[in-house]
């Protein structure tokens, strides 16, 4: 190859953090918790930040990690909505769809959430943040 890619720096592939505070990174979360609350309904029981951004110890190129913890134990309604989430986030935000593809959005049960004993479960519960 030779052109642009083979000339730019490691430097340059970075970019600036687009959630760089707690705060920031909340006020992200709250949109998708908004727009998952109105097609989740009562399926839904709350909305988690979890991960490094939850953390505080989060670089530039941190993905925004959200726990949609829903009443229904089965996958299927869940990750339906989920897609359909995916979906209606994607298409409203086209202009900025490089940053939203940053944003990591799972679904669990709330018996998984609370009861699971694996890593991934003992970890949102030690350090998850409920997203108002």
């Amino acid at each position: 190859m030779n052109g642009y890619l083979e000339r730019m720096t490691e430097t340059e592939w970075a970019f600036d953090d687009p959630w760089p505070t707690l705060d920031d990174a909340l006020e992200a979360a709250e949109i998708v918790a908004d727009r998952a609350r109105k097609l989740f309904g009562d399926e839904l029981v709350e909305v988690l930040l979890y991960g490094s951004r939850a953390r505080g110890d989060h670089c530039p190129e941190s993905d925004l990690d959200i726990l949609l913890v829903t009443k229904s134990e089965g996958e299927e309604r869940p990750n339906r909505l989920q897609e359909q989430l995916d979906d209606s986030i994607f298409y409203e935000m086209t202009v900025q769809c490089f940053i939203w593809s940053l944003v990591s959005i799972r679904t669990a049960s709330v018996n998984q959430v609370r009861n699971w004993d694996t890593t991934f479960y003992r970890n949102v519960r030690a350090e998850a943040i409920g997203v108002p």
